[in-house]
């Protein structure tokens, strides 16, 4: 009886090798063909921008962008956000979200939906004025008298970074602030109850960090609450705060370091090697600010940080390179760039000859990530994401340049490919 069947069981191992065959050679023909990219001017009416964030604003089904643009200060000061609306297939319309004469710097910011009314607000670093606030959506973007200031705290020196989560798990979104590229030098957490006509609540994660950049959130350990990721260029840290729970009445949290590593500023937590836990991602040397002597000469690159195990429990977390030297490393993103279904990098570079580049992944941890140009000599190259901006199904990329560019590009995705795929 049982050797009826093993013609089927020969005829499926056939069937079974020549499947993984043809996806082996799909994903060589994906990673060895062109992949080009045409580059499109939005703008370059700014003074000061630093920071673009991508989201459909106006809920019309595509996405929109938004940027911040700030005057240092003197007597032409002000402070402006502006989002960008997408016209279809990558055409864009400026609109204002909010200006006004005040020098300041309004720079990094998120969107998110803090009031649960459907529409993406604007969650926003005042560096100057040491503040976060955010921007309350009025359903008709458009009209910029109709954008709603709240302020979240006036308490958070040389406010930096941002990152928006449900924190305490109580079903509202809160805020997570960096502050202290210069003073303060702390990350900070601001509970979200629903009461936006006076300051949320303050409590600090970390105090005295050194010279803090990024912030985000995420469930590092696995536990289903979010934990905080943070750097310290200064100090050269890479560092996850664990969320612990309220303990005593409020959220504590457990620091754990990453990596001790010169001038770690932007990266993202991500899945890198689809194993189902979050890694890190991570451009290493913008600036010139002070590191310890033990992390001298400063190593400009983009590396990845393995989650191994669990993390702060007894595992370590290994470092892999992306691209080195990268100079003046500012911030890098991860997505499958040329759909093979793997996560390639996008990564900015800031000074006077700044960059946009990508870098694609080899299929390996241990194989050499190809150098993909996008645009050089840009200079102060800062924010970068990714995202389908016109529609075809196809990640493009969109950054900011301030002082020097002072300009906001786009690179549309041209990808080629020997087959027909299901999303092209």
């Amino acid at each position: 009886m049982k050797n009826q069947f093993k013609p089927l069981e020969i005829g499926l191992t056939v069937i079974t090798l020549a499947l993984l065959t043809l996806f082996q050679g799909l994903k060589a023909a994906n990673r060895g063909s062109s992949i080009g990219f045409s580059e499109h001017l939005i703008s370059a009416d700014f003074t000061y921008p630093y920071a673009v964030r991508v989201g459909d604003i106006d809920r019309d089904g595509d996405l929109d962008l938004t940027v911040s643009d700030c005057e240092l200060p003197g007597p032409r000061g002000h402070n402006d956000i502006y989002w960008f609306e997408n016209q279809g297939k990558g055409s864009f319309v400026r609109h204002s979200i909010w200006s006004e004469p005040r020098a300041g710097r309004l720079e990094r910011h998120r969107l998110a939906d803090i009031n649960q009314d459907g529409y993406l607000d604007v969650v926003i670093v005042d560096n100057q004025h040491n503040s976060l606030a955010w921007f309350e959506n009025s359903q008709v973007p458009r009209d910029s008298s109709s954008w709603t200031r709240h302020v979240i705290t006036t308490d958070l020196s040389y406010a930096y970074d941002v990152a928006v989560g449900d924190l305490d798990g109580d079903g509202d979104l809160d805020v997570v602030g960096a502050a202290g590229w210069r003073e303060g030098q702390e990350f900070a957490w601001f509970e979200n109850n629903g009461n936006f006509d006076q300051e949320w609540k303050k409590r600090q994660i970390e105090g005295e960090v050194g010279e803090t950049r990024d912030v985000q959130v995420a469930d590092f350990d696995g536990d289903g609450d979010l934990d905080v990721l943070g750097t310290a260029a200064r100090k050269g840290q890479v560092i996850w705060y664990e969320n612990l729970g309220k303990l005593h009445g409020s959220l504590e949290w457990k620091k754990h370091v990453i990596a001790t590593v010169a001038r770690p500023i932007h990266g993202q937590p991500v899945d890198m090697d689809g194993d189902g836990d979050v890694d890190v991602l991570m451009s290493l040397g913008m600036g010139g600010g002070k590191v310890p002597s033990d992390l001298t000469p400063v190593s400009h690159k983009v590396v990845w940080y393995e989650n191994v195990g669990k993390p702060g429990k007894g595992s370590d977390w290994k470092e892999h390179p992306v691209y080195e030297p990268f100079e003046q490393a500012f911030e890098s993103v991860a997505a499958d760039i040329d759909g093979d279904g793997d996560l390639d990098v996008v990564a900015s570079a800031s000074g006077k000859d700044g960059q946009i580049a990508w870098f694609q992944n080899p299929g390996t941890i241990s194989g050499a990530w190809k150098f993909h140009l996008l645009k050089e000599k840009w200079a102060m190259a800062t924010q970068v994401q990714v995202a389908d901006l016109d529609g075809d199904h196809r990640l493009d990329i969109v950054g900011v340049a301030e002082r020097g560019s002072t300009e906001l590009r786009w690179w549309r995705n041209q990808r080629q490919i020997g087959h027909k795929r299901s999303n092209d």
